[in-house]
């Protein structure tokens, strides 16, 4: 006798003429079980336990199409109340076959005949016929109310009745959706649009199998609300897909999902683009021609020549006219790192320490010693300016980093902070609602101080807490680094902006500087930018730099990477930093981490080839001639080296190419008729010891 519920139920099912197939406990057809294209519902009892025997422990739905029934869902979730909605329209459901359901005690009813399926305005009520499909009682799902397993339970086993009048008038009135107006003029794909796209896309986060779809529809969704067209939606996220999605989603799916997007109702084309938000961009009228034949030079040197101060032709300079030698080289506070009038950015994800790093480059420019590999040419005061920690924070990596590098405070009275986390302290904001708009009295403020301290240097920690704009905008982001920029020119003093990076899947973005989150306007304004990363798992190991502890202690080694340098020279190698521990008071059970700057020396590796002939010198005797085939086969057979029998013998071919001397023994190249084929050679080697005496 059948005890699986789900399974006697579908037998039942099918002695009744309902057709039914087997489904996962997600309540989706199993992979590569297209029950629907191939028809593979059956009322076959032997084809149901050859089901069950495949599929074993699965749920089981029916067809509704082929099995001639509609089924209507009343479900209590998600806020609904379908039993209400119900009650709008009938005061019975007009059946006697019920089946309870797992979501919040709904009901499916079960009535003759096929009917329309869609109901997405009814709040609480759906439906199914042909082309869809229910689970049957027996079958076993999560409550989406209280996320417990339960059954499906059939509460009423009698006669269907058949559907009834009111439902084909209800199920057919579709209610519209109210559309915002399209921007008037509004056209798809606008270049502007598209770049604001593909920065946003690159700082949307991977999605994992689960939720694929849901999500690429919100994206696509978007991406029609930002001005794009469905073509170009399927050719950027075609591009996403591949890379930040896993797994990938199918090409053919992927255009449903971009297709749906585009048919979306809850917004209409257009309706984020910063025209239909900010108003339609100003109309550019060019300027009205004038007539140069009928002026005199007089009259177009005073109107737009060397006459008129500030013209165009009164700031041209020809460079003939320059004396070289006087021309100054450029200056930095710390060589190509930080100069004076410019901004610096520094680029790192989350975790590594930029707070940390910023401090030892403030010492460093505060105290004159080279603390970092950036020598200090320049000396002068520092202002922090964090964004994100109270004061107390701020002063404990202060505390850590003057004790860990022996630093005296009495004596060093020029590093200034600020803690802006609880104040509107903000450089620039969107405070209208509609136009990025400068703080000035923050942005005054700031060039008053450091005029009066003569500070050299202004660290801005972390560069988005200096803003409330939109970060992927790249003209509010241009109109935030123009503040900064501002700032440096008229003090004279070096900006440093310290920016998240994006996130990564992979150890991706070192000395990119496309791997900053946001904009790419950010990176365009600055003249010098660096990126700060964590030691990567292969430079931990072994064949690299052989940290102690390996890849659990890599992200206590950080690199400093340069990724634009506009006024010095490119620095191609790896800058690596440590970080320490320090206890700022004995009786503290708790360390303050601070940043040194480190020498790591790579592992020395030598050749394949030449830990082979180490092998092999170990191995073999003197006076004794070995073959090219017995070498490769002592190689194979013992390991010598981790590669193919084909590289071995690559690798012997390039050892034994001539005579040769090692550790006092002579290797003796011979090459001597094979012994099958006298036409052809075998080559041998024999090694000899050198007399001393001779």
């Amino acid at each position: 006798m059948e005890t699986n519920p789900a399974l006697k139920m579908a037998l039942h099912y099918a002695s009744k003429g309902w057709y039914v197939f087997p489904v996962g406990l997600n309540k989706k057809p199993f992979a590569g079980f297209d029950w629907g294209k191939d028809k593979l519902a059956t009322i076959d009892p032997d084809k149901i336990h050859e089901y069950a025997a495949k599929y074993p422990g699965c749920n089981w739905a029916l067809d509704c199409g082929r099995s001639n029934k509609f089924v209507l869902d009343v479900d209590m979730k998600h806020g609904n109340n379908g039993f209400a909605e119900l009650a709008k329209y009938t005061k019975s459901a007009d059946t006697n076959y019920k089946v309870r359901t797992p979501n919040g005690d709904g009901y499916h009813y079960h009535y003759e005949g096929l009917g329309l399926t869609k109901a997405d305005e009814l709040p609480g009520l759906d439906s199914r016929s042909l082309g869809g499909y229910v689970l049957i009682p027996g079958s076993i799902a999560k409550d989406e109310v209280t996320g417990e397993w339960k059954r499906y339970e059939l509460v009423e086993d009698g006669p269907l009745g058949a559907i009834p009048e009111w439902m084909p008038k209800v199920f057919t009135e579709r209610k519209e959706v109210q559309q915002l107006p399209t921007p008037e003029g509004f056209t798809f794909d606008e270049p502007h649009n598209v770049t604001r796209v593909t920065e946003w896309l690159k700082n949307q986060p991977p999605i994992q199998k689960g939720s694929r779809n849901n999500s690429l529809f919100n994206m696509a969704c978007q991406m029609k609300d930002f001005g794009l067209s469905e073509g170009k939606t399927l050719e950027l996220l075609s591009l996403w897909n591949l890379e930040r999605v896993y797994p990938p989603v199918k090409d053919r799916e992927l255009q449903i999902i971009c297709n749906s997007g585009a048919k979306s109702k809850h917004s209409a084309p257009g309706s984020k683009t910063p025209e239909a938000m900010f108003g339609a961009p100003a109309i550019i009228v060019p300027p009205p021609k004038v007539d140069f034949t009928n002026m005199t030079e007089d009259e177009l040197d005073r109107l737009y020549g060397w006459g008129k101060a500030g013209s165009i032709a009164a700031g041209l300079k020809c460079i003939n006219q320059k004396d070289f030698s006087t021309i100054p080289q450029r200056e930095f506070l710390l060589q190509n790192r930080f100069a004076p009038g410019f901004v610096t950015a520094t680029i790192a994800p989350g975790g590594v320490g930029k707070s940390s790093f910023s401090i030892l480059e403030a010492l460093a420019v505060a105290t004159g010693r080279n603390l970092t590999f950036n020598e200090v040419i320049e000396t002068g005061p520092v202002i922090l300016f964090n964004m994100e920690d109270p004061e107390v924070e701020i002063e404990r990596r202060l505390a850590a980093a003057f004790i860990y590098h022996g630093i005296d405070k009495t004596k060093c009275h020029n590093i200034y902070h600020f803690s802006a986390r609880n104040r509107e302290k903000i450089f620039c904001g969107d405070l209208t609602g509609q136009t990025a708009t400068i703080n000035d009295q923050t942005v005054n403020e700031t060039i008053y101080i450091l005029k009066k301290l003569k500070a050299r240097l202004l660290i801005i920690d972390p560069f988005i807490g200096s803003h409330n704009l939109n970060e992927n905008d790249n003209m509010h982001i241009y109109a935030v680094a123009e503040v900064f920029r501002y700032i440096a020119e008229e003090t004279y003093a070096a900006v440093s902006l310290v920016h998240h990076a994006r996130k990564k899947s992979s150890d991706s973005g070192r000395g990119e500087l496309d791997s900053a989150r946001g904009a790419s306007a950010l990176g365009a304004a600055c003249r010098i930018a660096h990126t700060l990363d964590y030691m990567s798992e292969k430079e931990a190991g072994p064949d690299k730099y052989n940290i102690p502890g390996g890849a659990d202690r890599r992200r206590w080694h950080i690199s400093l990477n340069s990724a634009k340098m506009n006024l010095g020279e490119e620095s191609s190698s790896n800058q690596w930093y440590g970080k320490g521990s320090v206890k700022l008071q004995e009786s503290h059970t708790q360390t303050v981490q601070a940043f040194f700057k480190e020498t790591l020396s790579e592992v020395e590796t030598r050749p394949p080839e030449n830990e082979l002939l180490c092998q092999i010198h170990n191995a073999i005797d003197d006076d004794k001639e070995y073959s090219f085939t017995e070498l490769k086969r002592m190689a194979t057979e013992n390991n010598f080296v981790d590669k193919s029998s084909g590289m071995i013998l690559k690798y012997l071919n390039k050892i034994f190419e001539k005579d040769f001397i090692l550790e006092n023994k002579q290797y003796h190249v011979l090459a001597k008729p094979a012994k099958t084929n006298p036409k052809n050679f075998t080559t041998y080697i024999l090694r000899t010891k050198i007399n001393d005496n001779v």
